[in-house]
């Protein structure tokens, strides 16, 4: 009778942990973050996403403003690209300084 009786509670505990599991996922894949660095705070701003990822952090192109386009390295760049990508919807390859203008046009 006991087996019975922890089969119904495992089932019952099961019911809430999938849609939790679901909900957490699908948060995941929408919400990303940037750390908004001024003088006196780091405050992460939340954004809904343009395309599916598990990444959650990106850097924010803001700010990292004070970068020139030729002082950016390889890592710089792909993050950039990642940015732009998943907080605009923007694809690029970054290969000139104009496509990180039209990137940053996009400040809200």
């Amino acid at each position: 009778m006991t087996a019975k009786y922890e089969f119904k509670a495992l089932r019952g505990d099961l019911k809430y942990l999938i849609p939790s599991v679901f909900a957490f996922l699908l948060l995941a894949l929408n919400v990303g973050y940037y750390v908004e660095a001024e003088e006196n705070s780091n405050d992460r701003r939340y954004f809904l996403k343009q395309d599916f990822t598990f990444q959650m952090e990106f850097i924010s192109l803001y700010s990292h403003w004070a970068w020139s386009y030729d002082a950016l390295t390889i890592e710089q760049k792909q993050e950039l690209i990642h940015y732009c990508k998943y907080r605009w919807g923007i694809v690029t390859d970054l290969d000139h300084a104009d496509e990180l203008k039209a990137c940053s046009a996009r400040k809200m």
